[in-house]
C-alpha cells in the first residue's frame, strides 16, 4: 500500500490524498483501486476560486476550461450528475457525467450568486468565468 499527499508539502491550501491498494496499476485500473480524499481550509480565502477548480479537476478529471465555466443550472444535485453542454466540450457533444460525495461537499462551499448561474465568475464580469489559461499564475499559485 502506497500513501501520497500533495499540497500540503507545496504548502497549499488543500491537499490530496491518495492511497493505493495495488501498487503498480495504471489508468483506470488505477483510478479504481485507489482511495483520493481531498481535504481543503473552507476558511482560507485561497480555495476559492482556484483551490477548489483544482479539486474539481483532480476528482472529476475534466479540462479545466469545462470545469471553470461550470453553471449552477448544469448540476442536478438530487441525481449528482454534471451536464456539460456541446459548445463547452472538445468533441462538441454533451457530456453527463456522475459526481461523488467529496465533489458534493465542494460545490455546497462554492458561494451561490443572484447575479450569475457561474459557480466561479471573474473578477471584471459575473458573465465571465474566472480566467484559467497559463497566464493567471497568481490565482494557480494561490491555490
Amino acid at each position: 500500500m502506497s500513501v501520497e499527499t500533495l499540497g500540503e508539502a507545496w504548502n497549499l491550501s488543500w491537499s490530496l490524498t491518495m492511497r493505493c491498494l495495488h501498487d503498480g496499476l495504471e489508468g483506470l485500473k488505477h483510478k479504481r483501486a485507489c482511495d483520493y480524499r481531498v481535504k481543503s481550509r473552507p476558511t482560507d480565502a485561497r480555495v476559492y476560486p482556484h483551490g477548489m477548480i483544482v479539486q474539481l479537476l483532480l476528482l472529476n478529471g475534466q479540462r479545466r476550461g469545462e470545469t471553470a465555466n461550470l453553471r449552477w443550472p448544469w448540476i442536478d444535485e438530487k441525481e449528482r450528475t454534471i451536464t456539460l453542454p456541446e459548445w463547452i466540450t472538445k468533441n462538441k457533444k454533451e457530456h453527463t457525467f456522475p459526481y461523488d460525495d467529496m465533489t458534493a461537499a465542494i460545490l455546497e462551499t462554492v458561494p451561490r450568486r443572484n447575479t450569475t448561474d457561474l459557480l466561479f465568475p471573474s473578477k471584471v464580469s459575473d458573465e465571465r468565468p474566472v480566467p484559467v489559461g497559463a497566464n493567471p499564475k497568481r490565482g494557480w499559485m494561490m491555490a
